[in-house]
């Protein structure tokens, strides 16, 4: 009688043990599912980027020029076609020029241009076509260069030369005396920055 209530009181604590145990894992279980819940939720960033609008070119009614003697070996004239940029806005300019040389009387004459085949005293008449960005009150170059040996045929006598930049309508007077032989043949560089 007392072994079957031994083996009662046993069996009793072992069901009571069970179910006692068996609370914390439901509850562990429980526990676990709401954190894996939990770090599955991602979130997202943007990342923004700006750009920079590229300047625009320049016009002729925002430069204004001047001509400086460079000087030359003998026979040839060199200088310098300065631009100014003195409008309300930076501006860039690229490639060559396009040249008129006119008379003192206004009449247009006779304007060959040669775009590069010599070489330049400013060593950044020599560096090829590339952009350059003029803030507002800064200058860009163009040089040219011209014989004065007569070969036959006059050298008629220019007092300016309008530049005309690349897409522009309106161009840029320059006063100048220049006697070019050849027909009026000018050698002509791309628009530089000078060191100068």
């Amino acid at each position: 009688m007392l072994l079957v209530v031994v083996v009662a009181a046993i069996g009793a604590a072992y069901v009571l043990g069970t179910k006692h145990t068996s609370n914390p894992a439901t509850s562990s279980s429980t526990t676990s599912s709401s954190v894996a819940t939990s770090t599955s939720t991602s979130t997202t960033s943007s990342t923004s980027t700006s750009t920079t609008a590229p300047t625009a070119s320049c016009t002729g009614d925002a430069l204004t020029g001047t001509a400086v003697a460079v000087g030359g070996a003998t026979g040839t004239i060199e200088l310098d076609l300065v631009l100014t940029n003195t409008g309300a806005a930076p501006c860039s300019l690229v490639g060559y020029p396009s040249l008129l040389l006119r008379a003192a009387s206004g009449m247009a004459l006779p304007t060959v241009r040669v775009l590069g085949g010599v070489t330049f005293t400013d060593s950044g008449a020599n560096a090829g076509v590339h952009t350059v960005t003029l803030p507002v009150g800064t200058a860009a170059r163009v040089a040219i260069k011209y014989s004065d040996v007569t070969t036959g045929s006059a050298c008629p006598t220019a007092t300016s030369v309008e530049v005309t930049i690349p897409k522009a309508t309106t161009a840029v007077p320059i006063m100048a005396t220049l006697a070019p032989c050849g027909g009026g043949r000018l050698y002509v560089s791309p628009f530089y920055l000078s060191p100068r």
